[in-house]
């Protein structure tokens, strides 16, 4: 801006150090350009949608997962109906999307997407809200996982089982029909009792086989409700009350009435009683006694006999480490199962020896 000072024409400059703010508009340049670098270079599905449910992010996993570009994708909402073409599931689809657009969230949704080479896929989702700073639902941002190819391992392995488990089922059946015609035959006592041990194998053979079955009907259950604990207890011993009477089984009780109410569901009571059987018909034990106390917050179970004491191999099944296989001439697929079991009910199993003798477990289980 020109003026006269002292009778010359002068200009006045005025400068201003914006440095500062140059810097920081540079730090927020580099911190979207590494956002977008993260978004786009995680190998895992990213969208964003905004509150209408048109996409406004779509990154590269997205793309290869899903065979469609984000060119084709962002700004409206019809990738809904290419990768969910059936209109019925589209719409249940459609309606979870507008459940977390209202606030929802969602953690390991599994949903079949139709990829643009017609291919299907399954795609585990984890997605929640977004909100402005004044708490307002502006759209979600969700993540996807192809899960593919784990649930096709899983399906394989599911029918191979289930292929096994029938297979050798209708052997031991089988097996048990020409073992109970033997019955009938004029045997040496040697042989008869050969032929004893025979039956009792093969029936132990298939009760495996069905606490196996069981165990997978188990695992499917999702939810863990409350058990009054002495009536579990109660039930159980009614349920193998003839098998401990044919072995001249005492069982000892030694709790109280009150001890209260534990975390778990049906398979408490399986849980249970398979300890109890197994000991009855592997150990040789004449004498089991079951007591319960509260103790550092938890509810714990002792179940303890005088028969055979357990291996290490068995012992180590309950500690975490892996069933390798090797306890099979010991029960070691039951113990493998009951302690399976145990997990599901959110309780922890420890094996001792026992001061009868025998051997000792101890279910610390979770107060309700």
């Amino acid at each position: 801006m020109p003026f006269k000072y002292e009778g010359k024409k002068t200009y006045l400059s005025i400068c201003r150090d914006i440095t500062d703010r140059k810097e920081a508009e540079e730090k927020i340049r580099e911190l979207s350009r590494f956002r977008e670098r993260i978004i786009q270079d995680v190998d895992i599905w990213l969208n964003v949608l905004d509150k209408d449910a048109n996409v406004q992010v779509w990154n590269k996993a997205a793309e290869e997962i899903s065979g469609y570009s984000e060119e084709e994708v962002v700004g409206h909402d019809e990738i809904w109906e290419w990768l969910y073409p059936d209109e019925d599931y589209r719409r249940e689809i459609t309606e979870k999307v507008g459940d977390i657009l209202k606030g929802e969230e969602i953690e390991r949704y599994e949903t079949i997407i139709q990829c643009k080479s017609g291919e299907e896929k399954v795609i585990s989702w984890t997605s929640h809200p977004l909100r402005n700073e004044e708490g307002e639902i502006i759209g979600s941002i969700a993540l996807g996982s192809d899960v593919t190819e784990q649930k096709e391992a899983e399906e394989r392995k599911e029918f191979l089982n289930t292929l096994l488990r029938q297979d050798l089922r209708s052997k031991c059946q089988t097996l048990s029909g020409y073992l109970q015609l033997l019955e009938d035959a004029d045997l040496s006592d040697e042989h008869r009792e050969y032929l004893r041990k025979a039956v009792a194998a093969g029936r132990e053979a298939d009760e495996v086989l069905e606490l196996a079955r069981e165990l997978e009907e188990i695992e499917e259950t999702k939810w863990v409700a409350e058990r009054d604990l002495v009536k579990v207890l109660e039930q159980v011993m009614e349920d193998i009350s003839n098998l401990a009477e044919s072995g001249n089984i005492e069982i000892e009780k030694n709790y109280s009435e009150s001890i209260g109410s534990v975390k778990g569901d049906y398979s408490l009571n399986t849980l249970f009683s398979q300890i109890l059987k197994t000991r009855i018909q592997t150990s040789g034990c004449d004498k089991i006694e079951i007591e319960a106390e509260k103790k550092n917050g938890k509810i714990l179970v002792k179940v303890e006999d005088n028969g055979a004491g357990l291996s290490q191999d068995i012992v180590d099944l309950f500690s975490r480490k892996p069933y390798r296989g090797v306890t099979a001439g010991a029960g070691g697929a039951r113990y493998y199962m009951i302690g399976e079991i145990g997990k599901h009910n959110q309780a922890e199993i420890k094996a001792h020896d026992s001061e009868l003798g025998g051997a000792r477990f101890d279910i610390h289980l979770e107060k309700a």
